[in-house]
Parts: structure tokens; C-alpha cells; sequence
């Protein structure tokens, strides 16, 4: 088994061409560094989700400022690999942790000013 991994930048176009050459290299199983409440967020973006939590909205927002600087809104390129894998009819692996498990501990942190 042959394991590669292809290196994105969340909001290039480069991405969609690197992600183009992956799938000429004919992949077996597609694995996002994604989690399935991103997805979701990607997939229904700005049809009146609201998961109430302050650091996603605020993050969001920083992403379309991004996202409107270069033309392609950050993780478009995970949803275009998803896409393609399941028209592919390939396995898609969601390989990332919970954005929820992650924000829950950036909260825990003890931020102090030095």
C-alpha cells in the first residue's frame, strides 16, 4: 500500500490543480483533514446553521475576509475533493478531530500577559 499525501493552502487555486493531479494518480480512498461538523458547514454554508459558539463565528468570518482577498473561500478545496471522490465513487475519510474538541480546549487555556 502506497500512502501520499498532497499539500493544500486553504485558499489558492493552486489547491484545486494539486488535488486535480492526485486524482489522475487514480487514489483508492481520499483522506480529508476534515471533520464531519466542518463538512457539513461547507456543504450547507450560509443556509442558517448557527452552532451558538462565538470562536467559529469569529473564525468564519476572518476566513470569507481571506477567502475575498485571494477567490477561493477557505476549505473550498476540501469540498471539492469530497465532491470528486464520492463522483468518483471512492472512499472518503474524514481524517480530522472534532472542531468542537478543539474549540472546548482553546478555551481551557490560561492565557496570561507577560
Amino acid at each position: 500500500m502506497t500512502i501520499k499525501i498532497y499539500g493544500t493552502s486553504h485558499v489558492s487555486q493552486e489547491s484545486i490543480e494539486v488535488i486535480d493531479q492526485a486524482f489522475l494518480e487514480g487514489p483508492d480512498v481520499v483522506a480529508l483533514e476534515l471533520d464531519p461538523p466542518r463538512l457539513e458547514a461547507l456543504m450547507f454554508e450560509g443556509r442558517g446553521r448557527d452552532d451558538g459558539s462565538v470562536f467559529i463565528r469569529l473564525l468564519e468570518r476572518f476566513q470569507k475576509y481571506i477567502g475575498g482577498k485571494t477567490g477561493l473561500m477557505p476549505g473550498e478545496e476540501m469540498l471539492y475533493a469530497y465532491n470528486r471522490g464520492i463522483q468518483e465513487n471512492l472512499d472518503v475519510a474524514l481524517v480530522d478531530r472534532d472542531i468542537r474538541v478543539t474549540v472546548e480546549r482553546l478555551k481551557k487555556l490560561d492565557v496570561r500577559r507577560s
